[in-house]
């Protein structure tokens, strides 16, 4: 299965501006994942070295997080920064793709105001195509 950006244009985007060409392997899982078979989500295990962070997470997200709908990426605390940093560093340039991080644990005690903040900040993420990360 090869790429194809007529399919997905901003992702030729991406690939021009990080300099990375989208491998067969790596075309197959981001297809399985943008359109899963059954329409639910989709959860995919692969090996180290396949470009995950790299190269699939970011043009899952830019074909996703398409102003319709809020599009997370869902990672571990220590690997948090490393994928916020990835994610700036492939979505901000010519996709212009705003990246949020919210690092909620059990000790923030949100008040009802700051709910209606982060609604907002939703709201935007939504309307301009953003991704938000998060941590389990």
């Amino acid at each position: 299965m090869t790429w194809d950006p007529y399919d997905h244009p901003e992702t030729l985007l991406l690939g021009i501006e990080c300099g990375i060409t989208i491998r067969d392997v790596q075309a197959q899982v981001a297809q399985g994942m943008i359109s899963t078979p059954t329409g639910r989500n989709q959860v995919m295990q692969l090996n180290m070295g396949e470009g995950k962070s790299s190269v699939i997470v970011p043009v899952i997200a830019t074909v996703l997080a398409d102003g319709r709908r809020l599009w997370q990426v869902i990672v571990g605390k220590p690997q948090a920064n490393k994928m916020l940093q990835m994610l700036v560093s492939k979505l901000r340039g010519l996709i212009n793709r705003p990246i949020y991080h919210l690092p909620f644990s059990r000790d923030v005690q949100p008040k009802k105001s700051d709910m209606a903040d982060i609604q907002s900040i939703f709201y935007d993420l939504i309307a301009e195509g953003g991704v938000i990360l998060v941590q389990p």
